[in-house]
C-alpha cells in the first residue's frame, strides 16, 4: 500500500479564497486599529487631546521651556522649568536653591513677577492658572482661569508695589485681549481660601497683546500687539490715580514687499 505524500482538502465555507473577502478583512483591521487609541481614552482625555490639537494649529502664546523671573533688585531669582520652580537668593550668590515649588498641573510657567517687598512671586502657567508663592516655596493662593473669569490667555503679570494698600498686596494680570485683571490678596491668607477679591481694571490696552513687560525704576510698561503681517508697540505709564495711560505707539510692518 502506497503512503500519499500529501493530501488536498477543500472546505466549501472558505474555498476558494475570495479577494474581496480578504480586502474587507484588511479594511476592518485598519478601522479597528484607528479606534484603538480613542477607545482607551476617557471623555476628559479626548477633550484634552482636542484642546492640544487646537493649540498646535493655533498657538495662543510663545511657549518657553525655561523662564527666569528676577525681582527688581535681584534679591530673589526664580528659575521655572516646566511646572517646577527653583527659587535662588542673592544672600549666597545664587549658589543653593532656597526653595522648590511644583505646580499642581502639568502646565509650563511662562509668565511671572515678584513683589519684592512682600517676598511674593506671582506666576501663571499655560493653563492660565495663577499661583502666588512665598520666597520659601509656600503657596499663598492658587486661582484658576474659571475663577478669574477670563476668556483670553494671560500674557503678562506685574506687581502693584506703589499702591497704598495696607494689609494686602496687589498683582495685575494682562490677557491677550488687552484687559487687566487686578488681584488683591490679604496678608496671612491661606491656600484654602480665594483672594480677597478679583476685579477688572478700568483701563484697557489695545487688543492682540502678544507679550508685556515693565521697567520697575521708571514705572513704564510696554506691550507688543500682533496683527496680520504687522506688529504694534505701545508704551504706557501710571498716572496719579494708578491708571495706565498710553505715551506712545509704534507701528511696524512685517509684510514682505513684492
Amino acid at each position: 500500500m502506497e503512503v500519499p505524500l500529501y493530501e488536498t482538502r477543500r472546505h466549501a465555507s472558505s474555498y476558494p479564497p475570495q479577494l474581496h473577502l480578504q480586502q474587507n478583512q484588511q479594511h476592518q483591521a485598519i478601522d479597528d486599529s484607528k479606534g484603538t487609541l480613542l477607545s482607551l481614552l476617557s471623555v476628559r482625555g479626548v477633550s484634552q487631546l482636542k484642546e492640544k490639537w487646537t493649540e498646535y494649529n493655533e498657538p495662543k502664546r510663545l511657549r518657553k521651556l525655561v523662564s527666569l523671573f528676577v525681582s527688581p533688585t535681584a534679591k530673589y531669582v526664580a528659575v521655572a522649568a516646566g511646572n517646577r520652580i527653583t527659587i535662588l537668593s542673592k544672600e549666597d550668590d545664587y549658589q543653593q536653591s532656597y526653595a522648590i515649588f511644583t505646580g499642581s498641573d502639568f502646565g509650563t510657567f511662562t509668565v511671572g513677577a515678584w513683589s519684592e517687598d512682600d517676598e511674593i512671586l506671582g506666576v501663571a502657567d499655560d493653563y492660565d492658572t495663577l499661583y502666588f508663592i512665598k520666597f520659601n516655596g509656600e503657596v499663598v493662593a492658587e486661582i484658576t482661569k474659571k475663577h478669574l473669569k477670563i476668556s483670553s490667555p494671560i500674557v503678562g503679570l506685574f506687581s502693584d508695589t506703589d499702591s497704598d494698600m495696607h494689609g494686602s498686596y496687589l498683582f495685575t494680570a494682562i490677557t491677550s485681549d488687552g484687559s487687566l485683571q487686578q488681584i488683591e490678596i490679604s496678608y496671612g491668607q491661606g491656600i484654602s481660601t480665594f483672594p480677597k477679591y478679583v476685579l477688572n481694571h478700568r483701563n484697557h490696552l489695545r487688543n492682540n497683546v502678544f507679550c508685556f513687560d515693565q521697567h520697575h525704576e521708571l514705572n513704564l510698561f510696554v506691550a507688543v500687539h500682533t496683527m496680520s503681517g504687522s506688529c504694534l508697540l505701545s508704551l504706557w505709564h501710571k498716572n496719579s490715580s494708578s491708571e495706565l495711560e498710553q505715551d506712545a505707539c509704534i507701528f511696524s510692518s512685517w509684510t514682505k514687499k513684492a
